[in-house]
């Protein structure tokens, strides 16, 4: 059986009537779906160095590099240094 087609608007060829496509793509078009956009920023946690437990979340740039940063520990009561631990979550 001859391939009846015609070029769509995106530029792939549209088969009807055809066995070897099967039974389910018949008649149908199929086009990929655009990709969501990846996010500029997340959501991180950032660990107290100082080994008392103490966590804070903060949101940094997706493309910027780890937070180390010098904040105020609570549970210790002074400056401690604090290292990102891993991300949370990805923010729009």
């Amino acid at each position: 059986m001859a391939a009846v087609g015609r070029l769509s608007l995106c530029g792939t060829l549209f088969y009807r009537n055809t066995s070897f496509l099967g039974p389910q793509t018949r008649g149908f078009h199929v086009t990929n779906i655009m990709q969501k956009p990846k996010s500029k920023n997340v959501l991180v946690l950032l660990r107290s160095m100082s080994g008392s437990g103490c966590s804070i979340v903060k949101k940094r740039g997706r493309t910027e590099d780890k937070i180390v940063a010098i904040m105020y520990d609570k549970r210790v009561g002074k400056h401690c240094v604090f290292r990102e631990e891993r991300k949370i979550k990805s923010l729009k």
